[in-house]
């Protein structure tokens, strides 16, 4: 596989998944740009448009999401990985904060060109479709392995509260015994 010097690839095609396409399938990605970022700028927030699917070429990216105050890491994006087409699938706007990480370029192919690029290219399709499921798979047990910690918090809460009532009443009680012992 043709890469760049630090480990990135040169072009969108030098890309294992799309290395394979033929002339007629290469025709969508003639509406795509490459992208380069610094580190630190943030290439996608929360709630904006999902009008892009991206394949890194080069760099570091983190996606991450918000639960109250708190900012998950949900995952890292690495030379030759793709994302964006779980938001454009579902069309729903984007639902993770996307920041760069390491100097990076990108390869930003438009809605349009990701629903023609799925048309034209069966394998290309069937690996998007194994990653989108891989995706919500692991993003479903995210979600319940946090909801069972939620749960575990509040019953060690409510368990704490209730231990410190019996051992205060017995407290209590064990003060009353030794006036009561006293004056006996």
């Amino acid at each position: 596989t043709p890469t760049v010097s630090n480990g990135g690839f040169a072009t969108v095609f030098d890309v294992p998944l799309f290395a394979q396409l033929d002339e007629s399938q290469r025709v969508c990605f003639s509406r795509g740009t490459e992208v380069r970022l610094k580190a630190g700028e943030t290439l996608i927030h929360e709630g904006d448009p999902s009008d892009a699917f991206y394949v890194m070429l080069q760099g570091e990216l983190r996606r991450t999401i918000f639960y109250g105050d708190q900012e998950i890491l949900l995952g890292e994006v690495i030379p030759g990985e793709f994302f964006g087409e779980i938001e454009i699938l579902l069309d729903v706007p984007n639902w993770l904060l996307t920041r760069v990480v390491a100097d990076s370029r990108l390869f930003r192919l438009p809605r349009a060109g990701l629903w023609e690029l799925l048309r034209t290219s069966p394998p290309v399709a069937r690996e998007i479709m194994r990653t989108l499921a891989r995706r919500v798979r692991n993003f479903e047990g995210y979600t319940q392995e946090r909801g069972k910690l939620i749960q575990l918090g509040t019953m060690a809460a409510g368990l704490a509260h209730e231990l410190n009532n019996p051992a205060t009443a017995a407290r209590c009680a064990a003060a009353a015994l030794r006036q009561s012992v006293e004056k006996v």
